[in-house]
């Protein structure tokens, strides 16, 4: 479990706060039970289990065979130009050689196109992958403890691919250059997804998962520690939003999703 309370179900991120500028895809996995995690960015595009994930009090476990399917078409969340996430994970031991993803969107291993954040091996630790560029966090991670790595893509600029790994041994910072990339990252028919294998050969990634959120922007470094400091410091019961005269569910999301976690907020 982390240091955080994680918000109530029906809770939903407030529009006017500086984090949810730019946020397309939030899954805070409060849900407890079922077989999909919900997206409260307004994106709306649910979570879908295969083979089994299950529910723990801090959010999802998986086994090595299970997966969550966050896009529904190649199409969601093809974006080219930039991107920012957040992702609080505890992984457990890998036994194979394979590549294994966290999350990402890449549609084979090595230097497939599309990006993702695998772990290696212990050994290797963590790369964020975009369109065959890598940083390598040079801080190991350490299996069944919490980190949180945050992933920023700038574009084709110089140290414009940044990972920040927060883990219980300290803070790595890791820059790598993209701007000799020829291409920015290219559309494919991948879909987005949380521990699966990264390509052929690759295996399910097996650990629990906290939350995942991503934005279609740079998030700056205060927003980083902001985020470390409180990662659901965006969100607001929207029954308080409504009650101030707002017409819609914060963050955009539709009315539908939002009874959702409304009613089995209120039980």
């Amino acid at each position: 479990m982390s240091n955080w309370q994680k918000p109530p179900l029906g809770a939903l991120p407030f529009p006017g706060h500086g984090l949810s500028r730019g946020l397309v895809g939030c899954w805070i996995m409060n849900e407890g039970a079922g077989s999909k995690i919900y997206d409260l960015s307004g994106s709306n595009k649910s979570g879908l289990f295969v083979n089994a994930p299950t529910w723990i009090p801090s959010g999802i476990k998986t086994d090595g065979t299970s997966y969550i399917r966050l896009g529904v078409e190649a199409t969601d969340y093809r974006y080219t130009d930039k991107i920012s996430f957040a992702v609080k994970f505890k992984p457990a031991t890998l036994t194979g050689s394979g590549n294994a993803a966290i999350c990402g969107k890449r549609s084979s291993g090595g230097s497939g196109s599309g990006w993702s954040l695998i772990q290696m091996n212990l050994t290797a630790g963590l790369r964020f992958y975009v369109e065959g560029v890598s940083n390598v966090n040079t801080a190991h991670i350490i299996t069944l403890d919490w980190h949180t790595l945050y992933g920023i893509y700038e574009g084709r600029v110089i140290n414009g691919l940044r990972s920040y790994l927060y883990s219980p041994t300290g803070i790595t910072i890791d820059i790598n250059d993209p701007s000799g990339m020829t291409t920015e990252i290219e559309p494919n028919g991948a879909k987005l997804s949380l521990c699966c294998a990264d390509g052929a050969g690759g295996q399910q990634w097996d650990g629990e998962i906290e939350y995942l959120f991503l934005w279609h922007r740079i998030i700056s470094p205060s927003e980083i520690s902001q985020l470390h400091a409180d990662p659901y410091a965006m969100f607001v019961d929207p029954m308080v939003y409504w009650g101030q005269g707002a017409a819609e569910a914060p963050g955009g999301l539709s009315m539908a999703v939002a009874m959702h976690h409304i009613k089995l907020m209120r039980g």
